[in-house]
């Protein structure tokens, strides 16, 4: 019989969680920062659709705070904004300590080397499938400090 809703696919019966310090599980946090309304509204559903709650940031500054105030456990961070670029944000962060993976995105040629001035290996060229993405968040899970675990729901 054709799919009744009973069944779904492997992308939305994924879940991640994460585990702390004997407290009860809860779904991984991602902040999503771009200054394009339309594509982090996108993102941020998709990233919803394979089990992460989200954050949301329009610029760099917003970013910096939503990182102290909500501690996400990854970010995604669009390299072309205004103000400051994304891999500004990224450096400035790590230069502070915070162990915070972060996935580059952007839709130039360049995306190695932004990732390279980010200092990170997590990068995604627009346009990306729902595929890359998902194989993307799971290696950014895995830089998650030990502290996150991936389950079937």
């Amino acid at each position: 019989m054709p799919n009744e809703g009973n069944e779904r696919s492997v992308s939305e019966r994924l879940e991640l969680v994460v585990r702390s310090h004997g407290e009860p599980p809860r779904p991984l946090r991602a902040l999503v920062v771009d200054d394009d309304d339309d594509f982090r509204v996108l993102l941020c559903g998709l990233l919803q659709r394979l089990g992460l709650e989200t954050l949301e940031a329009r610029h760099g500054h917003e970013a910096v705070y939503r990182v102290e105030e909500e501690r996400p456990d990854l970010m995604l961070l669009d390299h072309r904004m205004p103000g400051l670029l994304g891999a500004q944000i990224a450096r400035s962060l790590h230069a502070t300590g915070n162990r915070l993976p972060v996935i580059m995105i952007t839709g130039g040629d360049d995306v190695d080397e932004v990732a390279q001035e980010a200092g990170t290996s997590l990068r995604l060229a627009k346009p990306f499938s729902l595929l890359q993405l998902r194989e993307t968040v799971l290696e950014a899970v895995g830089e998650c400090c030990g502290a996150a675990e991936v389950r079937e729901a």
